[in-house]
């Protein structure tokens, strides 16, 4: 399962917001949250940086939390 929101504020800036939920084959279950923010610094160039959070739970009794930041730039020509 997967929802997502996204919203362009104005040219130079953009915020997403992402829930996702995964079971895999009853091993084990995620449910992340992320944020992210989009600028655009020139016509051909952008920037993304993302935050997100998963909660993890596994069959055999074991929750840990995972938390992950992430870069990227986008480069069009």
């Amino acid at each position: 399962m997967l929802l997502k929101t996204e919203n362009q504020f104005n040219p130079l800036f953009a915020l997403t917001l992402r829930y996702s939920h995964e079971d895999k084959d009853n091993v084990q279950e995620n449910d992340r949250i992320t944020l992210g923010l989009g600028f655009t610094i020139t016509d051909n160039l952008g920037l993304n940086l993302e935050l997100s959070h998963a909660g993890v739970e596994t069959s055999t009794g074991g929750d840990y939390d995972v938390d992950e930041f992430y870069a990227e730039s986008i480069l069009a020509f």
